[in-house]
């Protein structure tokens, strides 16, 4: 039986990080040898992210790792399918420059110690399948948002109070228009300059629509009024899943745990004190444009950071040799962020996710740093 099974009524809970470096997409060496020695409970794992390797057209690494996970959880842990199927995977891959392929395993588990302090609590939740027709249109921001909800009912916390939202959500293959198209249904392609903010933007308005931060929005707003954001979501989209996936971080009073998370909006690529602001805002008392100590370094668990791209090609009124001239664009600035963070983070475990559209304001984009409080 699993322990959120038999975990009684009331009683508080903690949220645990556990991070599995990857030596290739589908290595759960670390992971298996958490598990044998007893470090993590498998039936305790509620939710994984990471940053895997892949960055070119049509590779499959996000699925492989995912994979990998759920066969070592369903094999050697002896965890039953249906359980592991609903344990969301929020992967990003584009594991470039000096990125290091990651894992972050989050568990929950009951906590006997005092309670009272602002501690990480999580929620997570499936959608129901998104057709492929739906994705980038309305009826994505309605499911996304019904979705954010349960996860926050699930973490014990109202929506609005949300710190960070991650999701993983579908995008449309050739397979999935073709599929379409056989049911009587005809999907229209994507303006080529918006198609990423259209796939993502449908899921991330759905959290800013959730969490209070817009109204519903006319669905001719997805992926082109880049006025309408939340400032606590990081979404993508894949061919891995159906079904979008939520994982909600959040504060309770009523979790116990050492862990606190905080967030930041980034004003722009260059706005690296947003990482200092989600530090500070998840209790380190660091300032703007400090080097983390080792000590500082050992307290941060986790670390998010979504990046949107210049407006027009300008940063700061410098012109940028854009996706239309360099179509290695993406995952060069990608792994500009990274270094830039890295220096100031002093390690290269960090999740990474460029095309932040509605994520953030215009050309920003979001932070979100989880921090140990001991």
């Amino acid at each position: 039986m699993l322990v959120s099974d038999v975990t009684p009524a009331g009683q508080p809970t903690a949220i645990d990080i556990f991070t599995a470096p990857l030596e290739h997409e589908s290595d759960t060496t670390v992971l298996s040898q958490l598990i044998s020695d007893g470090v993590i409970d498998p039936a305790q794992i509620v939710a994984v992210t990471g940053k895997v390797e892949g960055n070119t057209p049509g590779e499959n690494s996000r699925g492989n790792a995912m994979d990998a996970v759920r066969r070592l959880l369903t094999g050697a842990a002896k965890l039953p399918e249906e359980h592991v199927a609903q344990i969301p995977f929020v992967l990003s891959s584009g594991g470039v420059g000096i990125l290091s392929p990651h894992l972050a395993v989050y568990t929950r588990s009951p906590w006997e110690g005092p309670v009272g302090e602002s501690r990480l609590v999580l929620g997570t939740a499936l959608s129901d399948p998104i057709l492929p027709e739906w994705v980038g249109r309305r009826q994505t921001v309605e499911q996304v948002a019904a979705t954010v909800h349960r996860a926050a009912q699930q973490a014990g916390i109202a929506p609005e109070d949300a710190e960070y939202v991650l999701t993983k959500n579908r995008g449309v293959s050739a397979a999935d228009i073709q599929e379409a198209a056989a049911r009587g249904v005809r999907i229209e392609p994507f303006d080529r300059a918006h198609a990423t903010a259209q796939t993502t933007g449908g899921a991330a308005l759905g959290i800013a629509v959730a969490t209070g931060a817009i109204a519903m929005p006319d669905e001719s707003a997805i992926g082109f009024d880049g006025s309408l954001y939340s400032p606590v979501a990081s979404c993508s989209a894949g061919n891995e899943n159906e079904r979008s996936q939520v994982v909600l971080l959040g504060n309770s009073a009523a979790a116990g745990g050492s862990l606190r998370v905080g967030h930041a909006v980034m004003h722009d690529l260059l706005d690296i004190t947003a990482l200092h602001r989600a530090l500070r805002s998840a209790g380190m008392d660091i300032a703007d444009g400090a080097i983390l100590s080792p000590a500082q370094r050992a307290r941060v668990k986790a670390l998010y950071v979504k990046v949107g791209t210049p407006i027009e090609g300008r940063l700061r009124g410098r012109r940028q040799v854009h996706q239309g001239q360099n179509p290695a664009y993406f995952n060069e600035l990608k792994a500009a962020v990274a270094g830039a963070y890295s220096v100031f983070m002093q390690d290269t475990i960090m999740y990474i996710s460029n095309a932040a559209f509605h994520q953030g304001p215009e050309g920003g984009g979001t932070v979100a740093a989880i921090v140990s409080q001991r």
